[in-house]
């Protein structure tokens, strides 16, 4: 089996290269072939750590997959998230690809990127173009772009499928301008480094001049002059480092007198590139102020970030999915550049608007978060603990998704419980539930906390909720399993996208196809029918949020602390509230839940009461 190599891990192979193609005809004067040359620019360390600096800051993008309408904007959290936050393709983790970007955009003033979707249009992985040179095509009206690599390997695809970013873009009608106006100091710069290293060559040959006072011969010349280094000027035959001469020699030591680069020339060479680069000297060398820091946010790597989304969102969206509001949203933490006590007030007004969650506050001031695999292994538990309750119950639970981590934790797990009396019991474990103990991931043995969200939802009948199949996105894939023969050959598995609303679902628990479509259906009504619900209860749940504190699902309501052996309901008051670990952990959750429905029985007969 041959071996497949970068190119045909990101093409496939697949280039449209046998239609009749014409160059490209454009507006301006400039050729249809775009050369990203920049002469020895990288190579020139001033204009590497300009370039560094930016990229260094860029690298820290935080891309997400929203949804915007004109009253709000919803984060998606699927799939191109994870792609996209995490690693865009197997070679790259998030930062290195960022950065790449970046730095191409600065170098070449032209940034591409190249995103491969599968055959259901999931999109896989996005790699950075780096080619020789690029050529614009055109077929029956349309714009192809074919790249030329080093190798000689070419590929064309139609120019709307690449990423691209441009910087200096006012003479090319496609492609952002060389950096013709940098040539000055970038030749002075070179003119100085290459003086600089002839002298130091020249000085790291001779070091001193040795006159014979006598005429001798020129084979007695050779020899005196090797006496005296052997003598005089190695250390191992000088150790007091005194030469003593005679009215036969007379030397004179050449002393190292690098003449220094000119401080005008230096001062110049370095504020034009600064300057055409976007860059000061402080940010170079990290010892910009915070105000400082946020100008050069502002100034420089938050319009990049803008031009990122928008190249982005226009290329991984049909124009269906980008009419309803589809965006791909890159930012920073501006918040990284400012002082602590900035840092905490913003912190303080964030949590008591109710902006940020603790994760976000914790990512401000570089701590780790609450999740992480240990939130993933503890959801695990939790799932574990529902699965033996249900069976003490009589229930069915039968698992409709799940997306496991390498260590065993869920990081995100769908279940469908059928039972009588399942949803009144259950629906008082939806929200967050906190544990503290030693992780499995922790070797000094420390006690850490961390946190996994339950949510619960009944399911909705079709009557009740009406689904419009035109809203609907429906693609097939294959299941994916543990391999060798157990690999589902057929694309089984469903992906169900509600377009309105940016809901997906995937079931492939089934190896019907019909049958995961029908119970993905299930979920999907499910989610939709909760959504609306949330949207006519809204008023309601912020009264009663003010009331109960933590009754929702964005609040604490139980603590597992295995170190103290409890579970404690933070719903619940005095002694009512704690119960055995071993037996809540291991699905005995009958005692609590009762707590539960009668505390919640009392709070309603207290609000009819006061009403």
């Amino acid at each position: 089996m041959a071996k497949r190599g970068l190119f045909q891990s990101i093409f496939g192979g697949k280039s449209e290269k046998n239609k009749d193609f014409h160059a490209y005809k454009l507006l301006s004067s400039w050729e249809s072939t775009f050369v990203p040359y920049s002469g020895n620019m990288w190579d020139i360390n001033t204009v590497r750590s300009a370039v560094d600096a930016f990229a260094r800051r860029a690298s820290t993008a935080q891309p997400r997959h929203v949804r915007q309408s004109a009253e709000t904007t919803v984060a998606v959290n699927d799939y191109i998230d994870r792609i996209l936050q995490f690693r865009p393709n197997p070679y790259m983790t998030a930062a290195d690809f960022y950065y790449k970007l970046a730095a191409q955009y600065k170098v070449y003033n032209n940034a591409i990127a190249y995103p491969v979707f599968d055959e259901t249009g999931r999109l896989t992985a996005v790699y950075p173009i780096n080619a020789q040179y690029f050529e614009l095509l055109e077929y029956m009206g349309t714009l192809y772009c074919r790249f030329t690599f080093a190798t000689g390997a070419t590929y064309i695809c139609e120019y709307s499928r690449i990423i691209h970013v441009r910087r200096h873009f006012l003479e090319h009608d496609i492609f952002g301008d060389g950096n013709k106006p940098l040539d000055t100091a970038l030749k002075t710069a070179n003119t100085l480094n290459q003086s600089m290293s002839k002298f130091a060559e020249l000085v790291a040959v001779i070091r001193g001049i040795l006159k014979v006072s006598n005429a001798v011969k020129t084979e007695d010349l050779n020899r005196r002059r090797d006496d005296f280094i052997r003598d005089n000027l190695r250390m191992e035959n000088n150790g007091a480092g005194v030469i003593v001469t005679d009215a036969k020699y007379d030397y004179t030591p050449i002393t190292d007198k690098t003449t220094p680069i000119p401080a005008t020339q230096l001062a110049y060479v370095k504020e034009e590139i600064y300057d055409y680069l976007g860059v000061s000297k402080e940010i170079v060398e990290n010892t910009a102020t915070p105000q400082q820091e946020q100008a050069f946010y502002s100034g420089e790597i938050a319009p990049f970030f803008r031009r990122l989304s928008q190249a982005f969102s226009n290329v991984l969206f049909t124009e269906r999915e980008f009419g309803y509001g589809n965006r791909i949203v890159f930012s920073a933490n501006s918040v990284q550049f400012a002082t602590l006590p900035e840092k905490v007030t913003a912190a303080k007004f964030l949590t008591e608007i109710g902006a940020a969650t603790l994760d976000q506050i914790l990512t401000m001031f570089d701590m780790p978060t609450i999740g992480g695999e240990e939130g993933a292994l503890f959801a695990a538990d939790l799932l574990r603990m529902y699965t033996m309750y249900a069976e003490r119950r009589g229930w069915t639970l039968s698992i409709v998704n799940e997306n496991l981590t390498e260590l065993g934790g869920v990081k995100e797990v769908s279940a469908e419980v059928e039972g009588a009396g399942a949803w009144s019991r259950l629906k008082f474990e939806a929200g967050t539930h906190r544990v503290q103990r030693v992780p499995e991931t922790e070797s000094s043995g420390r006690i850490q906390t961390s946190a996994a969200t339950v949510a619960v939802m009944p399911e909705a009948e079709e009557v009740e909720f009406s689904i419009d199949p035109k809203d609907l996105q429906i693609d097939t894939f294959r299941s994916s399993g543990a391999g060798g023969q157990h690999v589902n050959k057929t694309e089984s598995a469903i992906r169900i996208t509600h377009l309105p609303t940016g809901v997906v679902v995937e079931c492939q628990d089934e190896r019907s196809q019909y049958k995961n479509k029908d119970r993905a259906m299930k979920i999907l009504r499910s989610k939709l029918y909760e959504a609306e619900q949330e949207k006519q209860n809204a008023a309601i749940a912020a009264t009663r949020k003010s009331q109960v504190g933590t009754g929702d699902r964005s609040g604490k309501i139980r603590t597992y602390n295995f170190p103290q052996n409890r579970v404690t309901d933070h719903r619940l008051t005095g002694d009512n509230k704690n119960f055995n670990i071993a037996a809540v952990i291991n699905g005995d959750l009958d005692d609590m839940i009762d707590a539960l429905i009668l505390n919640d029985q009392a709070q309603r007969l207290q609000e009819g009461k006061e009403s």
